[in-house]
């Protein structure tokens, strides 16, 4: 494992994802931030401390981590109980449990939509429920429960008495006495809408001193690839190959190791904004509409939104938002030409390039090696694609597809094991289903 720091902490990412995980659904815009204000009141009111405090404003930021789909955050603003409601916060523990800054942070999110039930949810499963999984709780029913067409203060006893009613049953007494105490002013209330989950944790918690080493915002930005590409079996490994042939790519061409790393972690971000683009347009089986098109291609634009609010990050930013960009100008988000697209950029457009030819689609086979060697050389020619980098490609090809296929296929293992439970996920994985070279 490498100890070098990147200068980029675990807040900016935690920030950065939270706002991610909002683009699962129009509907939960600013959710995660509001449930992690909510939270934060309760706990405080219960004088749980800053170690405890921390961990509990960081798993509200992101307890839905595990939503994979739109359709499963409709199910939860409408407040229909099915298994999915546990389901997804299972995933979301399993997505971050071996990532040992957010370990403590994944045994919350597991128990987020876990009742009180009589104290008897004090344990689940043969082991303790972390307090903080009920506050949680309790805070993410409160924010669905508020009509956002409405005046927050007009529902505001209403809201009250709701929750005493379920106290003991549905949320633990004593997180409904402290939601109770914090939430008797107007003030608590109003300050839902102008709340920033940055700014709240800055302030009560002071300057972050968690400094991500490389090795580690590998590991991370990896488990963000999973909640990127899992949405769709068609493209559950797809930032797995496109990162590994991102740093295949970067060897070759003589980019130092950190760099290369860099690579590896912008191909695990490149598409975080499909997150916004709805599950329809991605799995749609024939040609998309003009329409349907125009949504496709601000992805691009959400990557680069989200990803520059990360301080240090620029570098990664650029190759990762930057991989639609066209030499000919042709491309997205910015229309960028060849000498403003840095090298960094180009070896992420031809990586994902070549990955996306091999894979299978709704609407298509995946290619063979050899047709999309062609196809790739006819862009290069074409002056899309930067040649020097198609070349490179080319002539290593027989082993950037195999460094490419192995770690693909460890993603759809992740991918298998994580939705081991839903067969509407699992049915269309193939683990070998590949044309060969």
């Amino acid at each position: 494992m490498s100890d070098v720091k990147t200068g980029i902490n675990l807040r900016s990412i935690v920030n950065a994802i939270s706002s991610t995980v909002d683009l699962v659904n129009d509907n939960v815009t600013r959710h995660h931030q509001r449930v992690a204000y909510i939270s934060h009141m309760i706990g405080q009111e219960m004088h749980i401390g800053d170690v405890r405090g921390y961990d509990l404003i960081v798993a509200a930021a992101m307890h839905d981590i595990g939503t994979l789909s739109d359709q499963e955050v409709t199910c939860f603003l409408h407040n229909v109980i099915d298994e999915n409601v546990e389901e997804h916060a299972e995933i979301g523990y399993l997505l971050l449990k071996d990532f040992k800054p957010l370990s403590k942070v994944a045994n919350i999110i597991k128990y987020h939509h876990h009742q009180w039930n009589g104290g008897r949810g004090h344990v689940a499963h043969n082991e303790i429920v972390p307090f903080e999984g009920h506050i949680v709780h309790l805070a993410d029913t409160i924010e669905t429960l508020i009509d956002k067409e409405k005046h927050v203060l007009t529902q505001k006893h209403n809201l009250i008495e709701i929750v005493r009613s379920q106290s003991g049953s549905m949320f633990a007494p004593d997180a409904v006495d402290a939601f109770l105490r914090a939430f008797e002013n107007d003030y608590s209330w109003l300050a839902l809408d102008d709340i920033n989950f940055r700014t709240l944790i800055d302030k009560e918690f002071g300057e972050e001193r968690q400094e991500l080493s490389l090795d580690e915002l590998s590991q991370f930005s990896k488990i963000i690839s999973y909640i990127i590409d899992f949405r769709s079996p068609y493209t559950a490994s797809h930032s797995s190959g496109v990162a590994a042939v991102a740093y295949a790519l970067g060897r070759l061409e003589g980019f130092g190791d950190e760099d290369c790393k860099l690579l590896k972690i912008a191909g695990y971000f490149h598409d975080l904004g499909k997150i916004a683009i709805q599950p329809e347009i991605l799995e749609k089986e024939g040609k998309l509409s003009e329409a349907e098109y125009a949504v496709m291609r601000s992805h691009s634009y959400h990557t680069f939104r989200i990803l520059s609010e990360i301080k240090g990050f620029e570098k990664v930013t650029e190759w990762a938002s930057f991989h639609h960009e066209r030499l000919d100008g042709s491309g997205y988000p910015f229309g960028l030409t060849g000498k403003s697209i840095s090298k960094g950029a180009k070896i992420l457009a031809v990586a994902d390039v070549f990955s996306a030819l091999i894979e299978e689609r709704p609407y298509r086979t995946g290619m063979s090696v050899t047709e999309a060697q062609t196809v790739m050389e006819e862009l290069a020619h074409a002056n899309k694609l930067d040649k020097s980098l198609v070349d490179t490609l080319i002539s290593n090809i027989t082993d950037i597809y195999k460094i490419r296929k192995i770690s693909q296929a460890k993603a759809l293992e992740e991918y298998v094991k994580i939705n081991k439970s839903d067969s509407k996920r699992t049915n269309g994985i193939v683990l070998s289903g590949e044309k060969s070279i």
